[in-house]
């Protein structure tokens, strides 16, 4: 089995072509322009089982809806527990093109266990988006085995009770939720959750770790 953890590499398309047929490849985390996945996605048109035995892939692409065309193609993908995608400059509505991308690959669907949306923007003014718009995520009901969600985009989404029942009747195998951890930007109001939408969540998720 091969690992290939070299996120501060950035792979252009040839050569992520070849890593996308490496039959050992288990583990991958690299840096790829939006352009070169696009122009991969075009060229990987009718191939099946591309990165077949991956379990674990970290990303970090410019633009998000970039990594929608990873998750179009068929029978791609079909080991994935673990997806990390990263980029500097990330908003609520960039993630429902993805979501929804994941929602119609059935071998993510079944397998996924953790799911991390990063944007890397300690420079970048957040507005706050309170309450969240739970739409926007309607699609990861179909992560049946989701075990770990974190949403950590451009914008403070500030949770409330309806969201967090939301969360739970959706997810309820959920060990850890995590949206807009970081408190380093600055910015943020005072929580909009009570204790009256806490205490039906955990009970929705059993297995809760941490919120």
């Amino acid at each position: 089995m091969v690992t290939i953890n070299a996120l501060a590499l950035q792979v252009q398309n040839p050569s992520f072509s070849l890593l996308a047929s490496l039959q050992r490849l288990t583990t991958l985390a690299i840096s790829v322009s939006s352009d070169d996945l696009l122009q991969f996605s075009k060229t990987a048109v009718g191939q099946y089982s591309l990165f077949q035995l991956v379990e674990t892939l970290d990303l970090y692409v410019p633009d998000m809806n970039a990594a929608v065309h990873l998750f179009n193609l068929p029978r791609s993908f079909e080991s994935l527990t673990s997806l990390t995608l990263r980029n500097s400059d990330c908003f609520q509505r960039d993630m429902l093109p993805l979501f929804r991308a994941m929602q119609k690959n059935s071998a993510l669907c079944e397998h996924l266990k953790k799911l991390e949306v990063l944007a890397n923007d300690e420079e970048t003014p957040a507005p706050i988006i309170s309450p969240a718009n739970f739409s926007t995520f309607e699609p990861l009901s179909s992560l049946c085995n989701l075990r770990v969600l974190i949403v950590d985009i451009t914008g403070l989404a500030e949770i409330n009770d309806a969201g967090l029942e939301w969360v739970g009747a959706t997810l309820p195998r959920l060990e850890t939720f995590v949206l807009a951890e970081s408190t380093k930007r600055g910015f943020g109001e005072m929580p909009t959750m009570t204790l009256g939408g806490i205490v039906p969540f955990l009970t929705s998720c059993p297995q809760l770790q941490r919120l």
